[in-house]
């Protein structure tokens, strides 16, 4: 038996045009897709390394809530934000603070 050939259709720009629009729309999906993860990632990063720290009790000093090896929050920010006002001089590396 002889082998059929198949006869190859001719593309249609308007097809071609639909594969490129396909294809430039899952991209468009892709990026902002990562657009988003990386914005989620940050956001984690800054709510738990930043403003908010997690670590283990180290003791049982708190024994009724709070026994060893139990993860607590805590807020970090606290200890960084000074009331003072500064003048802006300085003498050397410190500046003038009230």
């Amino acid at each position: 038996m002889a082998k059929l050939k198949k006869e190859k259709k001719a593309l249609l720009p308007l097809d071609v045009i639909r594969k490129k629009r396909a294809f430039y729309r899952q991209m468009s999906d892709v990026r902002s897709f990562l657009s988003h993860l990386v914005l989620m990632a940050g956001l984690i990063y800054v709510m738990f390394f930043i403003i908010f720290g997690i670590s283990p009790v180290k003791n049982d000093d708190m024994k009724p809530k709070l026994s060893a090896g139990d993860l607590m929050l805590y807020y970090r920010l606290e200890d960084k934000i000074l009331p003072f006002r500064c003048t802006g001089l300085s003498k050397g590396r410190k500046a003038i603070c009230r």
